[in-house]
């Protein structure tokens, strides 16, 4: 035999606030807004943003993708490489940098006559490149005013392993800069 336990208008009233307060907190979550988006401009281009992408789905991606391999720069070739070696001329030493593939330091050489125009040259050349990106450029002089001099001068490269060339035997495995028999590139001797 059960005994019926009473239930107190307390407990009652405490079960009636708790599905009132689910219910405001669960309207206020999804149907009042806390904020106005038209308050910030940023939020505004983003809230845009996502309005324009949600419309992407695996097809768009896998079409970009596509794209993407059809558009893809020239590989780095030896000859593209001897090329634009021979465009920054004999001024500059190539030295492999042991961190990463792909990457290499290009140093001016102290001999060079106007050091200046030279590493604007090379910037601009380097630059005008698809596949290869100037991650540091260090410039170092000395002197006062009118006497300054160019100390030194080197720009960290890096190229895109994807594109450089892979049946080059010759290379050391460490080395992913330009190849040492092409004549207008030197690398430091160790």
């Amino acid at each position: 035999v059960n005994p019926q336990r009473a239930v107190s208008r307390a407990a009652w009233a405490g079960l009636a606030l708790s599905v009132l307060a689910g219910a405001v907190v669960w309207t206020v979550a999804l149907r009042v807004q806390p904020f106005r988006p038209m308050d910030d401009p940023e939020l505004v281009t983003l809230s845009e943003d996502r309005t324009k992408l949600q419309s992407n789905d695996d097809r768009t991606r896998d079409g970009l993708r596509r794209q993407r391999q059809v558009d893809r720069p020239e590989s780095w070739t030896e000859a593209r490489l001897a090329a634009l070696c021979a465009m920054l001329g004999p001024h500059w030493r190539w030295e492999p940098i042991p961190q990463g593939q792909g990457r290499f330091r290009l140093s001016l050489r102290s001999d060079a006559t106007r050091p200046w125009a030279l590493v604007l040259a090379a910037v601009a050349a380097i630059e005008s490149q698809s596949g290869i990106v100037i991650e540091s450029l260090t410039v170092a002089a000395e002197g006062k005013s009118t006497a300054r001099r160019l100390n030194r001068a080197e720009l960290n490269l890096w190229f895109d392993p994807d594109r450089l060339p892979s049946a080059n035997h010759s290379r050391d495995p460490a080395s992913t800069g330009p190849q040492t028999s092409n004549h207008q590139i030197q690398r430091k001797s160790s």
